[in-house]
Parts: structure tokens; C-alpha cells; sequence
């Protein structure tokens, strides 16, 4: 269902916890709407999950430091000074075992917040790149959001969703992260 950023979180409420698509489909635009209309409703607490996420880690802005909390499975450089100054954890955990905590219950999700490609004309989109332990997290949440992007690659696999198992959606055009590489040292 296509919807108004405003109706994608109406249901918030203090100490949801989240999951953020990973590495390069970072759903930085879904991210921060969420943190804005926690501001908005007075949200305490918000617990994110994720493994690491290319591009800026929007939650981890400072103003919403005092309500943000972030678990990582895997720390990228934008999330480690948020581990240093203890707004952020390390959970240890083998990457193959992640998917088990949601499954399991361990770890509830409210939202998993993801981005994919384009609906095809059955309904079906991707989640591209970044596939790792986005399935286990949407088919865990209690609402998954999506950001429809156009310029996400279609891929094959595990990673094929249809649109039944996507409660919102909102449809947002921009690039992916892009990784650039530090330039070779005689060393190296």
C-alpha cells in the first residue's frame, strides 16, 4: 500500500525496536522519518538493529542521541564512535545465528524498515544487494516498511518479496552509497 510518510509510523510507540536493511540499501529516508515522528509523539526510546550500513547512519545524528539506541551485529566506521560513547552496542553473534534471534523471538522487531527494487507486474520486488539477514528480519517484524527505489539492482534468490508481505511503502529515487576505495600504499 502506498502511503504519506506521516501514516508510516502512526503506530509508534516507546521502545520499538527497528531493524535497518543493510550496507549498501540503508534506508536512510525511512531512518529518519522514524526518529522525526518519534520526536514528534515524545518517544523515549528507540532501539535500532543492524549489521553495518554504507552511507550515513542518519539515526545516530546527534539530536536524536538522547532517545536512539543502536545494536549493532556488525560495527561499520559510521557506528563506532557511537560505540565508544555508549550509544551503541556490540551484540557478538556468528552472522549464520543472527537470523535465529529473530525467528525465534528472541529479538521482537516492531518494523523492519528495508528498501527494494521496483514492483515487477506480479508483485514481486528485491532487496538487492543486501540480502544477509533482511529476509529473516521482515518475515519476523510486526510491520514492514518499505522504500521503493528505482535505482535498486534486481537480484535473484532469497531475496524476492512480494508485496503482501509489505504492510507500507513509500516510493523515494536516489543513489545507492557508493564504496571508494583508499588508493594502494607500497605496502599494501
Amino acid at each position: 500500500m502506498l502511503t504519506t510518510a506521516k501514516q508510516l509510523f502512526n503506530d509508534l510507540k516507546d521502545n520499538a525496536h527497528i531493524f535497518l536493511h543493510s550496507a549498501a540499501c540503508n534506508p536512510t529516508i525511512l531512518a529518519e522519518l522514524i526518529c522525526e515522528e518519534a520526536i514528534q509523539k515524545g518517544i523515549k526510546k528507540l532501539n535500532f538493529y543492524h549489521l553495518h550500513l554504507d552511507g550515513e547512519a542518519v539515526h545516530l545524528r546527534e539530536k536524536y542521541r538522547d532517545f536512539v539506541e543502536v545494536n549493532c551485529f556488525f560495527v561499520g566506521a559510521n557506528c563506532r564512535s557511537a560505540l565508544r560513547s555508549g550509544q551503541a552496542s556490540y551484540i557478538p553473534v556468528f552472522l549464520s545465528q543472527i537470523h535465529e534471534l529473530f525467528i525465534n523471538g528472541t529479538i521482537e522487531l516492531d518494523y523492519a524498515l528495508i528498501q527494494t527494487s521496483q514492483f515487477d507486474r506480479h508483485g514481486y520486488a528485491t532487496l538487492g544487494p543486501s540480502v544477509d539477514i533482511s529476509v529473516s528480519a521482515l518475515h519476523s517484524a510486526k510491520k514492514v516498511i518499505a522504500m521503493i527505489n528505482p535505482n535498486m539492482p534486481k537480484v535473484f534468490g532469497e531475496g524476492v518479496v512480494h508485496h503482501s508481505n509489505i504492510n507500507h511503502f513509500i516510493e523515494v529515487s536516489q543513489e545507492l552509497p557508493a564504496f571508494n576505495a583508499k588508493a594502494l600504499s607500497e605496502i599494501d
